[in-house]
């Protein structure tokens, strides 16, 4: 499954080659470029299909702070939570699905996504609270 996902290692390749990334949505520079070409694997792309490294790819060392982020926000969600909630699974379902296909480019995806992590994010801070 890794080695059919030929576009990760051109992305973290293309990190490596230029830290301050390409731009958001100019992954395909990424692809076509032949030094991206890591390990003889030279499929080309014009998206990701992970959004972190669409995120790392496109914004460069600038996203890690979307990384990090994001990585805190799983963390709290699945690790420490002890709660579970519709807001809660609708937003690890759809990680899931971002984590492996291109659907972060329909808008609807990526807003229905980023509602149920504020949702699941701001349940997790209420119930520290009370």
């Amino acid at each position: 499954t890794l080695f059919s996902r030929v576009y990760w290692f051109q992305a973290i390749s293309g990190l490596m080659i230029n830290p301050l990334g390409y731009g958001v949505g100019n992954f395909w520079l990424v692809s076509g470029d032949p030094r991206n070409h890591v390990l003889g694997l030279s499929g080309f792309s014009f998206v990701v299909h992970n959004l972190p490294l669409e995120i790392l790819s496109g914004m460069g060392v600038f996203g890690a702070v979307f990384i990090v982020w994001f990585g805190k926000v799983i963390y709290e969600n699945i690790v420490l939570s002890q709660y579970r909630s519709l807001e809660k699974i609708l937003f690890i379902s759809l990680t899931v699905n971002l984590l492996f296909d291109y659907t972060y480019f329909i808008p609807i995806m990526l807003w229905t996504w980023f509602s149920s992590l504020g949702l699941a994010g701001g349940l997790n801070e209420n119930l520290r609270n009370s």
